[in-house]
């Protein structure tokens, strides 16, 4: 018998030692990394046998697995596979370790999930049912894209689907922030065999922080939604409040604390309901209600929830593209849809938390600054005033120079992945 070192076990032991979260997640994280470095060969070498099958396929059986449908951002992927002969793409619909475990009753919503992609005209099958979790190689897959890296079960990780599929990765979220290292320190990021990103400059970014050499910048398939026609409808003239769920709070760990949510939420739902001559949009991270409950209590929350609906349109699933098309103004703590909404050209009133410790990336800094930044609920209603009352954009120049720099629309993601994974099986010359 080998006496092979159990890093995770000495990390459990040891790591009352360390006086800070710090050093005891560095620690945990070098343990991890050491034990997953002996899988990670294991498990590249499965892939390769794995290309030469799917290379001998007349056509690629992609399964996108999906836990949170608010959270699905490849759309534009799907529907390029769907029209070419090579690829059948079907939605794989699971859920959270925190739902199955009863954790969190927010988002049990595989159901609602299903309606929607059904919906759709999309193809989609169940990959949990009846409490459990049910193994993906049941639907024969040959390519298995994951949409997070958290919470995931076992059974359908990348460490056990690389055992008969290839399995790639989509970030849900755009970078705006400077690289965390919850963005690359997990299991899933060193196992899938690749993990697309941003662009050339995030992946670099990527690679200059961590060990990683599965990432690639081919672009984020949710920005595609915006690289034609931008001079959209705006007969609507939405205005969205998207407010993150991360605020500061002590029932409310998390590692970003974006969220100005306690300052301003309720002030910016007393504004909407004086100003009901503009067509309000409720559009909340997933994971705001969850952590409301812990800490406001299940009925002020529904509550808060309810008033939203009864002035306006609350959006809780992935249909908020067209909205965020057909509007004039976003209100956001939320990383992710600055980027995202940014390309649309329109305002954003950007709420900045006093407890955010991290900063833009260089990649964002220009981007940033042809936001109305807010720290202040007097800065918030002066905002407010400017853009909504008085309709005056006077960033708006900047913002489109910003845009036009950032070559955020000259890059066409979903292409960019078909091809990618053509190259990855070697299949030459097939026109998608």
């Amino acid at each position: 018998m080998n006496n092979i070192i159990n890093y995770k076990l000495i990390s459990f032991l040891l790591s009352w030692i360390f006086p800070t979260k710090e050093t005891r997640r560095a620690f945990r994280t070098l343990c991890n990394t050491i034990e997953d470095e002996k899988e990670t060969p294991k498990i590249f070498k499965r892939y390769k046998k794995i290309i030469k099958k799917i290379a001998k396929k007349k056509q690629i059986r992609v399964i996108f697995l999906i836990s949170e449908n608010s959270k699905w951002k490849a759309q534009s992927l799907f529907d390029l596979m769907d029209k070419s002969e090579k690829f059948e793409p079907i939605i794989a619909l699971t859920v959270l370790k925190g739902v199955h475990k009863g954790e969190d009753i927010t988002r049990n919503n595989i159901d609602e999930d299903y309606n929607y992609f059904r919906n759709k005209g999309m193809q989609v099958v169940l990959a949990y049912e009846d409490n459990k979790f049910l193994d993906l190689k049941n639907f024969n897959p040959d390519i298995v894209f994951y949409q997070q890296p958290w919470d995931i079960s076992k059974l359908q990780s990348p460490k056990e689907v690389s055992k008969y599929a290839l399995t790639y990765y989509i970030p849900y979220y755009v970078n705006n922030y400077e690289l965390q290292p919850i963005e690359y320190e997990q299991e899933l990021h060193r196992f899938v065999y690749k993990y697309f990103v941003l662009n050339k400059w995030w992946e670099d970014e990527y690679k200059r922080k961590s060990n990683l050499n599965n990432v690639v910048g081919l672009g984020n398939p949710i920005l595609d939604n915006f690289r034609q026609n931008n001079n959209h409808d705006k007969d609507k003239n939405y205005v969205i409040y998207a407010p993150h769920y991360s605020f500061f709070h002590e029932l409310n760990k998390n590692p970003v604390n974006y969220g100005t949510f306690l300052e301003n939420g309720e002030l910016i739902l007393g504004f909407a309901q004086e100003h009901k001559e503009y067509n309000w949009v409720f559009k909340p991270h997933p994971q705001l209600k969850f952590a409301l409950y812990k800490v406001w209590g299940k009925d002020k929350t529904d509550k808060y929830y309810m008033d939203w609906e009864n002035i306006g349109l609350a959006c809780y699933d992935s249909s908020y593209i067209e909205l965020f098309k057909k509007s004039k103004l976003l209100i956001t703590d939320c990383d992710s849809f600055l980027l995202e909404y940014f390309c649309t050209t329109n305002p954003i009133i950007h709420l900045i938390s006093p407890k955010c410790s991290i900063n833009p990336s260089e990649f964002s800094k220009n981007i940033f600054d042809s936001f109305y930044k807010v720290k202040t609920n007097e800065e918030l209603f002066a905002s407010l005033d400017e853009i909504l009352i008085k309709n005056n954009d006077f960033k708006k120049e900047s913002r489109n120079m910003a845009l036009k720099k950032s070559n955020l629309l000259n890059s066409y993601a979903a292409q960019n992945i078909i091809d990618e994974i053509l190259k990855d099986v070697d299949i030459k010359n097939i026109e998608v």
